[in-house]
This record gives C-alpha cells, sequence and structure tokens, in this order.
C-alpha cells in the first residue's frame, strides 16, 4: 500500500493552500482554482427565487417516462417525460442544458398524483435550473414525476440534453483509493521497474496531475487477478496475459475484475502484457465515462486497462509512460475527450511529457464526477 504524501502528512505539499483555493505550480503563469463548494449542478441560492406556480389542473395525465437515477447525467433524451426516486434529501435541482431564450414549466406531480406545481425555470451558465423543495410540495413520497411544457400549457418540443436531477443529501469527496490489478505474469517495463516501482509511478503521475485542483488519489493497492474470488481461476499467474480490446462489458473478459468484495468504491486500473486491436500500438483503454463498483452493486461496474507493452510485445513502456497512459485513461474515466492541444494529457498520441497536468476546465469535470459518483 502506497500512500499520498500530500494527504498522510508525510510529504511537502506547500503548492495546496486549502484556504484560499488550489494554486497550479507547473505552467507558466500558473492557474488558479476556485475552492469546491457545490456540485456544479446544485446551487443553493437558487431556492432563495424559486417561483411556484399555483396548482393546474390540465388535461395530460401523469407519465413517468425515462426514469433518472440521482446525481447521474442522461446525455440526451426523446422524451419530455421523466421521473426519480425521492432520496432521504427534501431539496432537488433538475436540470438540462439550454435550448432557446424561454425554458419551458417543469410540471411537478408526486407518485399518489395529488399534489401538482408548476416550476419557472432558472438560466445559469448556459443551463436550466428547476429547483424542487418536497418541503414545499409534497413531504413523504416516493416518486417523483416530471414533465416539461410550454407557458401554455402544449408539451415542450425543443431538446433535450445533459438532463439530470441532483439532490443536496450527499457530496462524494474529491480524493479517491486505486487498485492496480495485474492480470498474469508481470512483463517487466523497459526501466526495469518492480510492480512495486509501477504503482509508485502511477500514484505519483495522478496526484501531479490532478493535485493542483484539490483531488487527490490517497492509495494504490496491488491485487492479482488470480487471487479474485470468483474468476481467479481464470488467470494463471506464470503466464502473460494478452488483453483484447473490448467494446463493452458483455465481450469483456476482464469485466468481473471491476467488481471485487472488499474494494467497493475503490478505482480499478487492470494491467496486462499487451492490448489486442485494430491499432496494434492501443498502450490502454477506457470506458467514458466509466462507472465505480460501490456498495456491493453488480451493474455497470468498469475499469482502466493498461498494458506494459505494445505491438504484439514487441516494444516495452517505460514504468513512467505506464503513469502517463493511466492518468490519460482515467480521464476518459471521469469523462473527459480528447483534445487536439499538442502536450495536453488527453491529446490522443502519447507524450513523454511527466509534468503536464489537467486544465482548469477538465478539473471541473473530473471533479464533477467524484463528487456525484459514490466512491470512499
Amino acid at each position: 500500500m502506497i500512500s499520498n504524501p500530500c494527504v498522510s502528512g508525510d510529504g511537502d505539499c506547500t503548492e495546496l493552500d486549502y484556504e484560499v483555493g488550489f494554486t497550479h505550480s507547473y505552467v507558466d503563469g500558473g492557474w488558479t482554482f476556485k475552492e469546491w463548494k457545490y456540485v456544479p449542478y446544485f446551487f443553493e441560492d437558487m431556492f432563495d427565487s424559486v417561483e411556484y406556480e399555483p396548482e393546474v389542473r390540465d388535461s395530460f395525465e401523469i407519465r413517468w417516462g425515462k426514469y433518472l437515477y440521482l446525481n447521474k447525467i442522461l446525455p440526451a433524451s426523446d422524451s419530455i417525460y421523466f421521473h426519480f426516486e425521492n432520496s432521504k434529501s427534501n431539496r432537488y435541482v433538475f436540470s438540462m442544458d439550454k435550448n432557446g431564450n424561454a425554458p419551458p414549466i417543469l410540471k411537478v406531480s408526486t407518485f399518489s398524483a395529488s399534489i401538482e406545481c408548476f416550476v419557472k425555470g432558472i438560466e445559469k451558465e448556459g443551463r436550466w435550473y428547476y429547483p424542487i423543495d418536497m418541503d414545499e410540495i409534497n413531504p413523504g413520497e416516493w416518486f417523483t414525476a416530471l414533465a416539461l411544457y410550454n407557458s401554455d400549457t402544449s408539451a415542450y418540443t425543443g431538446k433535450v440534453k445533459n438532463v439530470s436531477v441532483f439532490d443536496s443529501d450527499k457530496v462524494w469527496p474529491l480524493d479517491f483509493d486505486v487498485n492496480l490489478v495485474v492480470v498474469g505474469k508481470f512483463m517487466g517495463t523497459s526501466d526495469k521497474a518492480s510492480i512495486e516501482e509501477v504503482s509508485e509511478r502511477i500514484l505519483a503521475r495522478l496526484n501531479q496531475a490532478l493535485n493542483p485542483g484539490g483531488i487527490h488519489a490517497r492509495n494504490i493497492n496491488i491485487l492479482y487477478a488470480k487471487d479474485h474470488p470468483t474468476v481467479g481461476k481464470n488467470f494463471a499467474k506464470d503466464e502473460p496475459y494478452i488483453v483484447p480490446h473490448a467494446s463493452s462489458n458483455d465481450d469483456d473478459p476482464l469485466f468481473e475484475l471491476g467488481h471485487w468484495p472488499g474494494h467497493e468504491g475503490e478505482m480499478m486500473l487492470v494491467l496486462g502484457y499487451y492490448i489486442v486491436n485494430e491499432n496494434e500500438s492501443s498502450l490502454g483503454f477506457s470506458p467514458k465515462p466509466g462507472t465505480i463498483y460501490y456498495d456491493g452493486s453488480e451493474w455497470g461496474a468498469s475499469h482502466v486497462t493498461l498494458a506494459t507493452h505494445y505491438e504484439s510485445g514487441k516494444f516495452t513502456l517505460s514504468s513512467q509512460t505506464i503513469g502517463n497512459v493511466a492518468i490519460h485513461e482515467l480521464g476518459h474515466f471521469f469523462g473527459l475527450d480528447h483534445t487536439m492541444e499538442l502536450g495536453d494529457i488527453m491529446y490522443p498520441q502519447q507524450s513523454d511529457e511527466t509534468n503536464v497536468t489537467f486544465t482548469p476546465q477538465q478539473m471541473d469535470v473530473i471533479r464533477m464526477y467524484l463528487s456525484t459518483n459514490p466512491h470512499k
């Protein structure tokens, strides 16, 4: 187990100021990050100005529509009808990307259909927000149904993108733990690093790229696929494991390694020999965004895949390059796309730069992911 000195207090972290925000120290001129207070999609001050329209009984019957997971984003919807399961919180914010000048009206109906109200949208930073205060509507309900209408009560027909319902009950930490799962025989690196040294380089690279934004990888733990409690028998420790490039969980033989009892809520990095796909120079891959195994659930958990070699094992990576690949692929796991900025962490071709960090905009996306996805 290797700890991040910036968290444990064993190292010099003077570049971080926890009182006034976080300052970047690797780029000329410096970057300043605002202190993280609220999830970007949940603004507490909205409830001071929320307007609830009088109850209106119209001809539209309640439709439950698409299910919205709390604190998750639905990228696009072909429906204007939604529902969500209430949490312990009494306050929620429904939001979507702005599309046009005037926001539609949000109709809020409780499960029993005994209470209905209409909420006016609030425009903020390119999105429309709808505060929902269940104390004002109908506390104690299990489900809430939502529908979008125009001001004349006709059904809304505009595009509905990046839809979400956030509650105020839980904001997850910006720290996380990492597991490096070694599949098959560890085939070494070009700089002759041990697996322990590889894990150290990965942890150091993660924190170098993330710490300036107030994000910390606390620990990295080395696991061996052969020791997995249910699928360990499928992986021999003394044979190199060639990794197939999987496009989905259904065709990923390593999928179950992301579900490891005792390591719920931790990031999973899986390390094999080399990756087989149409592009033989592939150094790693990740879902975008990924899902962290949490609370014993078997649905949807995913992992980042890394390798020590490429081009069918002809070329060997250094431990530093593996660390660079790990931070790039974790960027995808957190929801980041490729960029065309040469030298950027998310540039599609691997760079030998060792001190590049995420940009402030990228850091916002990562903090958004961590603060809204359950993890340790």
